[in-house]
């Protein structure tokens, strides 16, 4: 076997051990370049000793380059960065891919002693009471809703939101509900009672800059807080798209639950045209309550060993006769999300 021939069997190699690298074609451009054999006639014995490959992972990995923004999405989840250093045949060029270890993706669903950091409900409320009516949602119960009010009408929500991060004390909406207002107008509630409760003030509101109100693209957006209750839990953000078929529920206005089931996504098309990929739908049953506007759609993690709920959609309006509830796809931003909610824990640093 050459020289040559063994230098690319390491290539393979570590692709192999690494599992996946970014499927963007201009970074596997730049990856594959590494290995082009234009100067093979200056490889010696000696320029060989430098590997090719510095650095290794312990086991299945995704790779990215390191400016991927995946990264920053993973280091914000608190998972290890592995770098490794690809040299080509001649030692003179080189490129660093950044991995994280696929053992990481499951870390809030491993059997640990540790109660889950997101998505843990509390069945019997928060502090604990009786349930007036069989589908009522008790306060606190999942201890991320809260409702966002506009300073003049703090008896009437404009929206409710999800928190997702403590760190930046991020909350998610609707870009549709806060778009245009002025953070200093808006207040937060997660106890839903403002004659016991003191409001919350907003920082900062994020409206994606592409959010397009006339057809309802990417309509999100994020806030974060001046505070949050010590009480007050995240939901569990997306590691992966949701599959059909899984059970979901959504809570009304009225503070009722609402099962919802995710359908194949071509049965919630609109007008004949499929759903834009910064939106999906639920389908419920005919004639049952609608979402409350803004609210989170929330999926248990089949696979975890615990009891976390994940937040996938946030709810727009409803089509087909109110069967099928239109969200906003949360997966669908989970590099701006991360990136959001990196800028809100340096401004909360910055202000400590």
């Amino acid at each position: 076997m050459g020289d040559t021939t063994m230098f690319r069997l390491a290539a393979l190699l570590v692709v192999l051990s690494a599992c996946a690298l970014s499927d963007d074609s201009n970074i596997t451009q730049q990856f594959d370049s590494i290995y082009l054999e234009s100067d093979s006639n200056k490889v010696t014995n000696s320029s060989l000793e430098c590997e090719g490959v510095e650095n290794s992972v312990p086991d299945c990995s995704d790779c990215y380059s390191c400016e991927d923004p995946k990264v920053v999405e993973h280091i914000n989840r608190g998972r290890n960065i592995t770098e490794l250093k690809l040299n080509d045949l001649n030692c003179e060029n080189s490129k660093t891919i950044c991995c994280v270890s696929q053992s990481q993706y499951d870390f809030r669903e491993k059997m640990t002693m540790d109660p889950p950091r997101c998505g843990k409900s509390n069945p019997e409320g928060y502090p604990r009471a009786l349930r007036p009516k069989l589908r009522s949602v008790l306060l606190g119960e999942y201890p991320w809703r809260a409702r966002i009010y506009h300073f003049q009408d703090p008896n009437t929500p404009l929206c409710a939101a999800t928190f997702i991060n403590r760190e930046g004390r991020t909350l998610m909406t609707a870009a549709s509900c806060v778009a245009g207002l002025n953070p200093n107008s808006l207040r937060v509630l997660f106890e839903e009672d403002p004659n016991n409760y003191d409001p919350i003030n907003v920082l900062k509101v994020d409206v994606h800059e592409f959010y397009d109100r006339d057809i309802n693209v990417n309509n999100i957006a994020l806030l974060s807080l001046e505070s949050v209750p010590d009480w007050v839990r995240p939901a569990c953000l997306p590691i992966r798209r949701v599959l059909h078929g899984t059970a979901c529920v959504a809570v009304s206005s009225e503070d009722y639950f609402i099962n919802q089931v995710v359908p194949l996504q071509r049965k919630c098309d609109e007008n004949n045209k499929p759903l834009d990929g910064s939106l999906m739908c639920a389908a419920s049953y005919k004639g049952d309550y609608a979402p409350q506007f803004g609210g989170g759609m929330f999926c248990l993690d089949e696979q975890s060993k615990h009891e976390v709920y994940t937040l996938y959609g946030v709810y727009l309006y409803s089509v087909r006769g109110g069967m099928a509830a239109i969200n906003t796809n949360v997966n669908h931003f989970a590099e701006w999300i991360a990136k959001k909610t990196t800028e809100h824990r340096r401004m909360h640093r910055n202000y400590q």
